[in-house]
């Protein structure tokens, strides 16, 4: 360094006496400057960050809906004696194969697979009994996730003896 140039922290003095003036203090020092740097790249998001958040919000819808449904699905089963009549055990399988997020992030199209499986009292056989989808309509733009449309398709079902589907 040369007489009138500029000193940062961190300037070693080798040999020889300094006199140095103080032109910046507090914020505008280059240390201040270089936390403030750092203080805005780590309370940003970048791209990525924000899609993968997206992706996650909407399989978290995709999550909860498919909870209620099978919720649903258990309670309108387990309560319709005719429909169910030897009260075989009924499982059901819920599985999303198609998320589209719509509307440029505002809307997610959300579709599952359902099928409902019963097996007879004594374990032994186990049968098809319902298949159908789900197509949901989820808003996802607006901070706090809300269901706009559901439509449940029942594409085949079991109409045998004692077996009754009151859809």
């Amino acid at each position: 360094k040369s007489i009138n140039d500029e000193v940062i922290a961190g300037t070693i003095n080798q040999d020889g006496s300094l006199t140095i003036r103080v032109t910046k203090i507090g914020e505008d020092t280059a240390l201040a400057g270089i936390m403030r740097l750092v203080a805005e790249a780590q309370s940003s998001k970048s791209n990525v960050q924000v899609l993968a958040d997206k992706a996650a919000f909407v399989l978290t819808i995709v999550a909860l809906t498919t909870a209620v449904v099978t919720f649903v699905f258990w309670v309108l089963f387990a309560n319709l004696p005719k429909h169910n009549s030897d009260q075989s055990m009924l499982s059901r399988h819920v599985t999303v194969y198609l998320t589209e997020v719509l509307e440029g992030g505002a809307t997610a199209k959300v579709t599952s697979a359902l099928q409902v499986f019963r097996t007879t009292q004594d374990g032994g056989t186990t049968e098809l009994f319902a298949v159908g989808k789900m197509i949901d309509i989820v808003r996802i733009g607006e901070g706090v996730p809300r269901l706009l449309d559901r439509n449940v398709r029942l594409d085949t079902r079991m109409l045998g003896f004692g077996s009754h589907i009151p859809f």
